[in-house]
């Protein structure tokens, strides 16, 4: 099956992911994301290592994998029998290819017999092996010397650091300052298991001690619980990075993402494994929370993994980076927890917009996968909380709608429109208006999802915003708008149409608008600014769904800069004497949270005390589709939102001393996953999924905003 992302980037020669380096450059090498039609096997690994592919060994006996390799090796992956979709996540630039597969070993007769049978190694925690059983060197010496022992990249922190439990809790996100006392047990020591950072990737050198190099994976660096806590202690001679403020800390071993006063990953995980919990001992705590003590709170004793996502995966506006590096934090959380370890909830407050909305995409099934391999097995209680998103733009009818609908409203006004929906008769068309922002540096995107018994028969155009080119495709074929200046030789793709089915992405045909960046750059040609119309007409004899999604294109991260996020003209039913696809608030759930298997969480207004008190932004479901893969809604909703007036809720900052606020559905998936860990001290042997049943049910009617359950508690 086809990825129109990966034709996009092959046409303009992986533009977006290299920058100004050659495609040539010996250290650039493309990201994949694949389903495989076998689970697996020692063998097949090798397999795609000869073809050119590195794939982790933490994925043997799954069926999902990630791949990365040099540009010419996606030909000969794609001729392979074993591969069925593949898809373009993203690429790396690095100073050097990565070496030799870690941890393989060659072929033997025996794995000839049967291949596919074959199973993860033995103690990698995850998959074919029982959780009990994952490789830790927790019981390591604390005293060993992080940057000379072989095994600190998995060095959890020792157990006299750390009060001894059953549940991990673990945290994917952008910018976690692990230095901070909010991540330290009663006695001192820290409860981080390990940092992995995963953003070095893109660096031109390697990191300082005590960073080890992550091997498997082939790019990252990790910082054990031992390194940490002599990181964070008393000076020693021999070791520069000791006794130091946490600044200089961060600034010594060139961990940028937590050098400003706040960082998303802080505030994330701060709130789903910190203690005291922020919003108890933060100054002037919000009503109604008490200081719990160590004794009284289990999370003060629960072992913490963090993982550093990179920022280029962000930059990358097709989102694809994004679920290939949250995959690889998964697999790699799985395949190093502690013996002994019986629940593991890990939260993701992060996603995209642009997919298939119906639960089949690829990341969605491998979580799914994961969920039920463990649950099968019953060694391991798996839980994974997803932020629902923020893209819900709602609007007001001013006859029937309250005074706070209507403030929300025009609030909302403000907020960019990024999805679309509804039907088109036989033979009729709609309309479009798609604003791209002037200097953008990055490519803009936008998905047209069609279903019914027809879908093929959408036929779609694309008209600059100045009318002087067009171009058109009907379902399996492919346009493209070349910047030709007068007198010159054409120097670039400036936008395509992409039109593929079946393909990677999901069910269905799906056709891929592409726009160049805006910005002048020597390095690719810069596309035009302005609204581009997009013309949607049914070719056939059945009425159409159709859904369109604008990716995401904004930076949630204050350290980082903001890009210039393209958005939908929300225009009336008929305007201008043409038809138009009217903006829709329904189905804007995160691309990574319309699976059914993990636990997808809303926000809502803590002070709202009206029947359907979720936050204006909190994205809606139903997912599209109706199948066994697509989700109503979200599962619950907690605390994003202290009042109307009082935005977000108290979180620490960077410095241990700092504190600030931080909106969203960001802080409502922590908040759950903090309830879930809570819940395992009380009932071991309960499921994630009843845990929740035990909150107090939303409201029937809110089925689509709040799912089924609300956490009506701050804190738990």
């Amino acid at each position: 099956m086809s990825d129109p992302y990966l034709i996009w980037a092959r046409k303009t020669g992986f533009s977006a992911q290299r920058g100004r380096r050659p495609i040539d450059d010996p250290g650039f090498r493309v990201r994949l994301i694949g389903r495989l039609q076998r689970p697996l096997s020692d063998r097949d690994r090798q397999t795609l290592q000869q073809a050119g592919m590195q794939v982790p060994a933490c994925y043997l006996g799954q069926s999902i994998v990630t791949l990365s390799g040099p540009v010419d090796a996606i030909a000969g992956i794609e001729a392979l029998d074993l591969v069925d979709r593949l898809a373009l996540a993203s690429a790396r630039i690095g100073h050097a290819p990565p070496g030799p597969l870690a941890g393989h070993r060659p072929i033997d007769a025996a794995d000839a017999a049967d291949a596919a049978a074959s199973s993860p190694p033995a103690g990698s925690g995850h998959a074919g092996a029982d959780a009990g059983t994952g490789a830790t060197d927790a019981d390591a010496d604390p005293d060993a010397d992080a940057d000379t022992n072989a095994d600190a990249d998995t060095d959890g922190a020792s157990p006299a650091h750390w009060q001894a439990s059953h549940t991990v809790i673990a945290v994917i996100d952008h910018g976690i300052a692990f230095a901070h006392p909010i991540f330290r047990h009663a006695q001192g020591g820290t409860r981080i298991l390990y940092l992995w950072d995963q953003t070095d990737q893109y660096d031109t050198g390697p990191r300082p001690a005590p960073w080890v190099a992550e091997t498997d994976f082939g790019y990252g660096h990790r910082l054990s619980g031992t390194a940490i806590d002599r990181c964070t202690g008393p000076p020693r001679a021999a070791e520069p990075w000791t006794g130091q403020s946490p600044e200089q800390l961060y600034r010594t071993l060139r961990y940028e993402p937590a050098l400003g006063k706040r960082a998303h990953g802080t505030h994330v995980a701060a709130i789903a494994a910190g203690w005291p919990d922020p919003i108890q001992s933060c100054p002037g705590s919000m009503p109604g929370a008490s200081l719990a003590t160590a004794a009284d709170d289990p999370v003060a004793g629960m072992p913490v993994i963090l993982v550093q996502m990179p920022y280029l995966p962000v930059k990358d506006t097709s989102g694809g980076g994004l679920a290939a590096q949250l995959l690889d934090a998964v697999h790699d959380i799985l395949a190093h927890l502690p013996s002994g370890t019986r629940h593991l909830v890990i939260n993701v407050s992060d996603g995209a917009l642009a997919g298939a909305h119906d639960g089949t995409a690829l990341f969605e099934a491998a979580i799914e996968d994961l969920i039920r391999q463990h649950r099968e097995r019953g060694s391991l209680q798996l839980a994974v909380t997803l932020a629902a998103g923020n893209a819900h733009a709602p609007r007001a009818d001013p006859a029937t709608s309250t005074t706070a609908e209507r403030v929300e409203a025009a609030i909302a006004a403000r907020a960019p429109r990024l999805h679309a929906s509804g039907p088109i008769a036989p033979g009729a068309a709609c309309w479009l208006d798609w604003q791209v922002q002037p200097d953008c540096p990055h490519e803009s995107y936008l998905e047209l999802w069609a279903s019914g018994p027809g879908a093929d028969a959408l036929a779609v155009s694309l008209h600059t915003p100045t009318g002087h080119a067009n171009i058109s495709v009907k379902t399996g074929e492919q346009a493209w708008i070349v910047a030709a200046p007068a007198g010159a030789a054409p120097t670039g793709i400036r936008a395509g149409l992409i039109s593929v089915s079946p393909n990677a992405l999901g069910q269905g045909p799906v056709t891929l608008a592409a726009i160049a960046a805006t910005t002048d750059t020597d390095a690719v040609a810069s596309a035009p600014h302005g609204i581009w119309r997009v013309r949607l007409r049914n070719t056939g004899t059945e009425p159409l769904q159709v859904h369109a999604f604008v990716e995401r294109n904004d930076q949630p991260y204050p350290e980082y800069r903001r890009q210039r996020q393209s958005r939908l003209i929300d225009r009336p039913a008929t305007w201008g004497g043409r038809d138009y696809l009217p903006c829709d608030p329904q189905t804007t759930l995160s691309s990574l949270a319309s699976g059914v298997g993990p636990i997808v969480v809303g926000g809502y207004c803590w002070r709202d005390q009206r029947e359907h008190g979720a936050v204006w932004y909190s994205a809606s479901g139903p997912a599209r589709g109706t199948g066994p893969t697509a989700r109503p809604g979200p599962d619950c909703v907690a605390a994003a939102d202290e009042s109307h007036v009082l935005h977000g809720v108290p979180v620490p900052g960077n410095q241990s001393a700092a504190w600030t606020r931080m909106d969203g559905t960001s802080v409502a998936a922590p908040r759950i996953a903090r309830y879930l860990a809570t819940g395992w001290s009380q009932w071991p042997d309960a499921t994630p999924q009843a845990l929740l049943s035990r909150l107090p049910p939303s409201p029937a009617a809110a089925l689509a905003r709040e799912g089924e359950r609300r956490l009506q508690v701050l804190s738990v």
